[in-house]
């Protein structure tokens, strides 16, 4: 049996998702707390038929896709901010419960009362009676004869600075961000064991224009936590349509995959090469060697100059 010399790579394991503001690049969300998470492709191949029996001539490749289906453990308000186009606000509404000691036959609660939402006047309830009493401007309960002395436990709603809100309007416009995914790699190479895996590098799923796809579903059942979803859909990408350059149309950018193994950067290099040639220079001048790094797989990079050293052995010859 023919075995090649593959380092062979599992992924597993999403431990950490960053959403930042494309213009920025402020981080607007970020959670380790990842339970599942699915990046997915799809495009649509359109058949022409030709020739004798109509057989399948070539397939067309059409409506391509990257979406992406995530799910953290924990709730945030921000996330599904970002999914609905809305934005979080302090200062919401909020309910608060408190025990009050009537001083005469009115009930004057402690805090100014505002309007819960979906009313549109300030209204409380009066121990466990289900009735809704106005409150006025002066924290005076309308239309409820207290007795002096009494305590009563009053429900009702304040402007709550420390209060999250976020709204949810009847046209959705769900933002669009950037999106890293960072998955965790594992391998044999490095362990006794063939059956044993080592964590050797990291693979970042990134999106560089993710629309959200209005998914602010809230679970609130008994029996299992709210989670937050970030779910959306990659659009098209032009890294180079601010340049003056000629753009080949399909070549727009959805998603990048990026393995970055752990160790030294240079490990799968083999060794520098001069493109080109030799050089000739006038003693004194000066010129940028045309170095590149040979990767293992054959393919010359680009190397950062700015950390390689260059070596004379002699005053006039340079290596």
């Amino acid at each position: 049996m023919i075995q090649l010399n593959n380092k062979y790579l599992y992924a597993k394991g999403t431990c950490n998702v960053i959403v930042t503001d494309p213009a920025t690049g402020n981080i607007d969300f970020q959670s380790n707390k990842v339970q599942t998470s699915q990046l997915t492709t799809a495009v649509n191949m359109n058949e022409l038929r030709a020739g004798l029996g109509n057989a399948i001539a070539i397939q067309l490749p059409s409506d391509s896709a990257v979406n992406l289906e995530l799910t953290t453990a924990d709730f945030s308000m921000t996330a599904r901010a970002m999914q609905l186009g809305s934005s979080v606000t302090y200062n919401a509404a909020a309910p608060v419960c408190e025990v009050i000691t009537a001083n005469s036959d009115t009930l004057t609660l402690t805090n100014s009362a505002v309007a819960p939402q979906g009313f549109s006047k300030a209204i409380a309830y009066v121990d466990t009676g289900a009735t809704a009493y106005e409150v006025n401007s002066s924290k005076e309960v309308v239309g409820f004869t207290a007795t002096a002395s009494t305590k009563y436990k009053v429900y009702y709603w304040i402007a709550n600075p420390s209060a999250q809100q976020v709204k949810a309007y009847s046209v959705f416009n769900p933002a669009v961000k950037h999106v890293t995914m960072q998955i965790a790699v594992y391998s044999t190479e490095n362990t006794s064991a063939s059956s044993q895996g080592s964590l050797v590098g990291w693979l970042y799923c990134i999106i560089p224009r993710m629309q959200f796809s209005a998914k602010a579903d809230t679970d609130g059942s008994q029996t299992s936590n709210a989670t937050t979803v970030l779910s959306g859909t990659a659009l098209a990408y032009d890294p180079d349509a601010s340049e003056a350059i000629c753009v080949d149309c399909g070549l727009s950018e959805l998603a990048y995959w990026v393995y970055v193994p752990n160790g030294d950067v240079t490990q799968d290099v083999d060794s520098l090469v001069v493109v080109g040639g030799g050089l000739a220079l006038v003693i004194g001048n000066s010129a940028q060697v045309p170095v590149r790094f040979l990767m293992k797989d054959g393919s010359l990079v680009v190397p950062d100059y700015s950390l390689m050293s260059y070596v004379s052995d002699t005053t006039a010859k340079a290596t």
